[in-house]
């Protein structure tokens, strides 16, 4: 075994497999094992450094160091000829004596190419959803808040639209549960059983929309996968594509998209064969495309064929009656997780329903989940426990201030809660000051006046 510093078979085995590279030394540091992967790194053969000194084939080890200190040494920066490399130096203890050491060097190329590999598993999560192969879903119409109240006929005509085939267009503010609704329908259609997959439109970079909806032939490019690649619609097959925020989908491309709803067809990058795809498309927004299209950034005939039934999910300040139940269910599902039994006030719940959510249910979720993430068990949540731009954003009025004081004051407290929900960039300024229906020097006077 290796804390007797004899390697067995079984251990000699699993070391040879690593791709990061592996020497073990006696407790005078000669060294007794040394892997593929080390050698690989090192350009060293195994009788060049097995039975030797380490410093004398290593000049530059500290093992020794951390040997001497009975002190591991983590992840020491090294470069040499140009290759840069992370080294571990371990200390192998048993029963308080020395008795041998261990050195795991990972490359740093090998490093990042893993980064790489992973950022191209978020990248693909963002596209895809959860998950660009899952038929994962969790919400139905009976799980969905407001079905009783703000949203009954709403949800009402949702089931009544599930069982056809016609696309389907959800618009509505960011965080209203656009998604939420999609998944139902989804999960009340005839399509239940097939896949779900959600693409938010606006995460894929112009170049690449082709290749991600309708995938490639073998050899289509350099860089392209040997065995090719499926795209959104393949992948969907059978089932419901989710185009979420469509009203991004550049003006150039749209007509593509439009030619596959029409023709039930498509083409992979590379390929002259033509495939046919049974999906059922329901796209979101919190856009107004009308409008876009009135401008000249949405197609009209591609609105008319994502618009066969259109459903317009209000805001959550214009469902007010709404907003104990979303409480009391995010109550529910973090005193579940968290093993505990916090509970909110009606004081408390009033304040959240004189509040005017701009980040809407989204919004909600998150002011819910951090206030109860600091209280102890059996606590009840008061209006003082909630974040106070929660309570400055209620219709608290504030004794002594004129009327154009307190209008102001709410100004700042919209604007603000706009930018920490939507960004501080240009583009969601923009955004911000269309949503409000004011112009962007408004905007920013109304910012410049919070500071």
């Amino acid at each position: 075994m290796l804390n007797t510093l004899n390697i067995s078979d079984d251990t000699r085995k699993i070391l040879d497999a690593m791709d990061n590279g592996i020497i073990i030394t006696d407790p005078d540091t000669v060294v007794i094992y040394v892997n593929p992967a080390f050698l690989k790194f090192a350009g060293l053969k195994e009788e060049q450094i097995v039975g030797k000194l380490l410093r004398s084939v290593r000049s530059h080890s500290q093992l020794h160091v951390a040997m001497e200190s009975m002190a591991p040494i983590y992840n020491r920066r090294r470069v040499q000829d140009g290759v840069e490399s992370f080294t571990s130096l371990i200390p192998i203890i048993d029963n308080g004596q020395l008795i041998g050491g261990l050195c795991v060097v990972k490359e740093v190329a090998v490093l990042k190419a893993l980064i790489d590999e992973m950022a191209e598993i978020r990248r693909k999560e963002r596209y895809y959803g959860e998950a660009e192969n899952s038929n994962f879903t969790r919400y139905m119409f009976d799980k969905v808040v407001g079905r009783n109240g703000g949203l009954k006929e709403l949800i009402q005509t949702a089931e009544k639209i599930a069982v056809s085939e016609g696309s389907i267009l959800i618009t509505g503010e960011s965080g209203v549960g656009k998604e939420v609704l999609a998944q139902s329908i989804h999960n009340s259609s005839n399509r239940r059983k097939g896949p779900f997959i959600a693409v938010n439109c606006s995460a894929i970079p112009e170049a690449l929309w082709e290749s991600e909806f309708f995938g490639y032939a073998t050899g289509a490019f350099t860089g392209a996968k040997k065995e090719g690649k499926m795209g959104l619609f393949e992948l969907a097959q059978g089932g419901t594509l989710f185009l979420d925020e469509v009203g991004e989908i550049p003006l150039t491309l749209q007509s593509k998209l439009l030619r596959v709803l029409e023709e039930g067809k498509i083409r992979k990058v590379g390929s002259e064969k033509e495939v046919s795809t049974d999906v059922r498309i329901i796209a979101a927004t919190n856009k107004d495309l009308r409008q876009l299209v009135a401008d000249g950034e949405f197609r009209l005939d591609l609105y008319y064929r994502i618009a066969v039934f259109p459903i317009e999910i209000p805001p959550l300040r214009e469902r007010r009656q709404d907003i104990p139940e979303f409480v009391y269910s995010i109550l529910e599902d973090f005193n579940r997780t968290a093993r505990k039994h916090v509970r909110i006030s009606q004081a408390a719940i009033e304040v959240l329903q004189n509040y005017d959510w701009p980040g809407n249910v989204r919004e909600l979720k998150n002011v819910m989940e951090f206030t109860c993430s600091f209280q102890d068990d059996e606590k009840l949540i008061v209006p003082s426990d909630l974040p106070k731009h929660i309570a400055a954003g209620s219709y608290e009025l504030k004794m002594g201030a004129t009327l154009k004081e307190l209008v102001s004051e709410y100004e700042k407290t919209i604007v603000s809660n706009y930018l920490e929900q939507m960004g501080d960039s240009l583009a969601a300024k923009k955004k911000i000051a269309r949503m409000l229906g004011i112009s962007l020097a408004t905007l920013y006077n109304i910012m410049k006046d919070s500071k």
